[in-house]
């Protein structure tokens, strides 16, 4: 119906024919990749506004259960959209305080709720936050936190490594047939661009998505997809170094997976099968 409509409008003059509509067929269509330099977070001191939008189990991030023991002491927020991005914003860890005036007082207004506030209404000093959640609305630098409170606080923050310690990279899948697969790779002490999947003697690229999943079709039937016995695969960090991880057989019943306690940060090709390998997309 759109189809038809646009080449009715095109035909007719009523819409103008220059570059402008097929490249907004295009953007309509397929999207605009996202080029956010997710390392200038960790190095660069982000402001914007701090609000509230209450608990929730899981948000955009899709990243509800099986957290690492570490998450029970951190504030999870909702991350702007532009630094969302294509969901590489999901699982940002960043330390986060309110901004003040030259005078030493906060900037903003609402009650004075936890984290940004003590219980005797002092500003709170640096706490950690997750990103598990995306907030459509707001501008790059805001994060809404989820907690229950009121107001809106000028806040500045910026992004460290998660403190994983020792843990290893975990795995979800949600689902698979014969042709494709949806995983997702979690706990990582940066963000993850990019993640393959190890197959007929090469690494194939699996797309990202708004959900922070890697899905999409695989040129081999699902028991191929197992490497001597195991799923490979290679994960890329934002600052190129390259991790092999693998696990056992998914099952209906065993959708969550710990991997082999390899985390990003350093290159590890400890369990890259054959080496660290020769990439293609899928």
């Amino acid at each position: 119906l759109f189809e038809s409509e646009f080449a009715c409008a095109w035909r007719s003059g009523t819409m103008q024919q220059s570059l402008v509509p097929p490249l907004f067929l295009f953007v309509l269509l397929f999207g605009v990749g996202h080029s956010l330099d997710y390392k200038s977070l960790y190095t660069t001191k982000q402001t914007g506004d701090g609000t509230y939008y209450g608990f929730t189990s899981s948000g955009h991030c899709s990243l509800g259960g099986f957290n690492p023991p570490w998450l029970k002491d951190v504030v999870r927020v909702a991350i702007n959209k532009p630094q969302y991005g294509d969901s590489t914003g999901c699982g940002v860890c960043a330390e986060a305080r309110l901004r003040s005036d030259l005078s030493g007082g906060a900037l903003g207004s609402g009650s004075k709720g936890y984290p940004l506030w003590n219980n005797d209404g002092s500003p709170h000093s640096v706490f950690m936050v997750y990103a598990d959640n995306e907030l459509p609305e707001g501008h790059s630098g805001s994060l809404d936190i989820g907690l229950s409170g009121d107001g809106r606080w000028q806040i500045e923050w910026q992004a460290v490594p998660c403190p994983v310690g020792t843990s290893g990279l975990q795995w979800r899948l949600n689902e698979n047939n014969l042709y494709y697969i949806k995983v997702q790779v979690r706990n990582h002490k940066f963000p993850i661009p990019t993640l393959e999947i190890y197959l007929n003697g090469k690494w194939n690229q699996i797309p990202r998505h708004a959900d922070n999943y890697f899905e999409g079709p695989l040129p081999q039937p699902l028991p191929a997809k197992k490497t001597n016995g195991h799923w490979y695969f290679r994960v890329t960090d934002i600052y190129g170094n390259q991790v092999c991880d693998y696990i056992n057989d998914f099952t209906p019943t065993q959708t969550d997976q710990d991997g082999q306690g390899v985390n990003v940060g350093a290159p590890d090709t400890r369990f890259c099968p054959g080496g660290s390998g020769s990439s293609s997309s899928s």
